[in-house]
């Protein structure tokens, strides 16, 4: 048999090639018949040849003739040249214990080939592996996402496509939208001002946002927990339920007449909170989200909340199935604080709770000539209002903001007569709960406390209430870029939180959102009178900007 012992194993028989002279069936165990044999069954059995750092070449080599040991001759040294550094060590057929015969393509392929059963090709290590046929190499990983591969890196570029494409169109659009509106909204807002309603009477403006919101195209209920109404319209594509809520009610406040352009009338009654910019602003995004609407995914709910001066209104409509599904909420109040132009974005907490109580104080009736006959229930009546000052001013932090107010007590029928009972009404506003329960804890502790001291007893009754207002971080950041997108960066603001009330917070303890503020106050114009005043009134300027914040803050949400 005749051999070849070079790098790349046993080769047909040419010029130059050596004879193997069968010392290893003689047993020949000399230095050169040694190497031959170890070589040629390292490379017949699939093990590669061996390496010649392990075993040192033999400067004889065997004449072409054969012959013994005796008859061999002395021959040149074959030099021995290594191929360039890249592994060569390594460059040699391996074999994979275990594993069926593979090739370059198939098992068949490497028996046509001649090769061995059980190798696989040369691996080179200096080199890029081979780029597999449809897939990615070394070369397409810095694209490559740390926690995905290369279908996660696919899906990750085409959702970025998807959000960016419709971008670039969403723009102009949307400012068509907020302009088209502009003259709307102003009718919207002085039609429902002319015409206000208390809580719990707000049927005619709740007709009037249902009737708007059907001819949008929203799928209408009204009668939702009283005079709420709720709409609903479809992307028809999958994603989240965002609730865009607008209260409706007004106030028992007798509106001055000081020559503005638009007066409630209503004898009595007027919008002393924004209320009616509120409803206008909710139905002007409704507008711009049904032009806009292939460009977010999911469904918005329209929510018109009535009731929302007594906190009476949110959760008779949670309770009727308003809040079912929601997964984000958001509100706007116009705040006549700040100035028109600006926004206010608060995470966290930024209104306080609010409840409202009874306390009914009961003595004994008789004659006012003889007092030491009855039980004065307006002198323990005196005496508990006084006591209650020390809740807030001796047993709470001064870092923990608190406020009772008592803002009515009525008793008696004559001057000369001893009443039987006396009625206190009042308010109760902190902005952790904690704190509001524990306050209202001490009010019925000390007024039971200070009425029996005094022969009477005290009756306290919870009538209304809701906790603080608080805007999920996450969703207040949405809102906030929203903001900045619609006034600029320098004209939003961080509100200090406020010891006013709002029941939108039964929503918010339902499904994480956002209640922002927009400015609406005017110096120049005279829109600075406090809300709930008979002077209250709104920059009407302020109405594209909150709809404009809204529809981005909800574009954001349900791209």
């Amino acid at each position: 048999m005749c051999v070849r012992l070079g790098d790349d194993g046993p080769k047909s028989a040419a010029g130059g090639y050596l004879r193997d002279t069968g010392a290893h069936e003689a047993g020949a165990h000399d230095a050169n018949g040694a190497d031959l044999h170890a070589r040629f069954l390292s490379w017949s059995h699939g093990l590669g040849p061996i390496r010649r750092s392990d075993q040192r070449r033999s400067d004889v080599r065997e004449p072409a003739s054969g012959g013994d040991a005796a008859g061999r001759r002395q021959l040149r040294p074959r030099r021995w040249r290594p191929r360039p550094h890249c592994g060569h060590h390594l460059c040699r057929p391996q074999l994979r214990p275990g594993a069926p015969p593979r090739g370059h393509r198939d098992a068949q392929a490497g028996a046509s080939s001649g090769r061995a059963g059980g190798l696989l090709p040369p691996r080179r290590t200096c080199a890029a592996p081979p780029r597999a046929r449809g897939g990615r190499d070394a070369r397409d990983q810095q694209r490559r996402p740390p926690d995905g591969g290369a279908a996660a890196g696919r899906l990750q570029r085409s959702a970025r496509s998807r959000v960016s494409a419709p971008a670039l169109d969403v723009e102009p659009r949307l400012r068509a939208a907020v302009d088209g509106c502009r003259e709307e909204l102003v009718a919207i807002r002085r039609d429902l001002h002319r015409h206000p309603e208390l809580s719990h009477q707000e049927a005619r403006t709740a007709q009037m946002a249902a009737e708007r919101a059907d001819a949008l195209g929203f799928a209408v209920h009204s009668g939702v927990g009283g005079h709420g109404v709720t709409a609903d319209l479809d992307s028809e594509r999958s994603g989240p339920v965002l609730m865009l809520r607008a209260d409706m009610d007004a106030l028992p406040v007798l509106e001055r007449d000081d020559g503005r352009p638009v007066r409630s009338e209503v004898d009595g009654v007027m919008h002393a909170c924004g209320h009616d910019g509120h409803v206008a602003m909710a139905l002007g995004a409704a507008s711009a989200l049904v032009a806009l609407r292939d460009t977010w995914t999911g469904r918005v709910r329209l929510c018109f909340q009535p009731a929302e001066e007594r906190a009476e209104g949110a959760m008779p409509m949670i309770e009727a199935g308003a809040a079912d599904g929601v997964h984000r909420v958001l509100g706007i109040h116009l705040w006549a604080p700040l100035q028109t132009g600006r926004v206010a974005v608060t995470p966290g907490v930024l209104f306080g709770s609010a409840d409202s109580f009874t306390l009914t104080v009961r003595g004994r009736g008789g004659h006012g000539g003889m007092p030491h006959t009855a039980v004065d229930p307006v002198v323990a009546a005196a005496q508990i209002i006084v006591a209650l000052q020390t809740i807030v001013s001796r047993e709470t932090s001064p870092f923990a903001p608190a406020v009772i107010t008592l803002g009515k007590i009525a008793g008696g029928a004559a001057f000369n007569v001893i009443a039987d009972t006396v009625e206190i009404e009042g308010t109760v506003r902190a902005l952790e709960q904690s704190e509001r329960e524990r306050l209202l804890r001490r009010i019925d502790e000390i007024a039971s406390g200070v009425a029996a001291s005094m022969r009477a007893e005290a009756a306290f009754v919870r009538t209304a209430g809701c906790p603080p207002v608080v805007s999920d971080p996450g969703v207040a950041e949405v809102v906030r870029s929203a903001a900045v997108a619609t006034v600029g960066e320098g004209r939003v603001d961080v509100a200090q939180p406020v010891t006013v009330g709002d029941d939108i917070a039964c929503f918010l303890e339902r499904a994480p959102g956002c209640y922002f503020l927009v400015g609406a106050g005017h110096p120049e114009r005279g829109r600075v009178a406090p809300h709930h005043s008979a002077d209250f009134d709104i920059d009407e300027a302020c109405l594209p900007i909150g709809m404009e914040a809204l529809v981005r803050a909800a574009l954001d949400i349900l791209r």
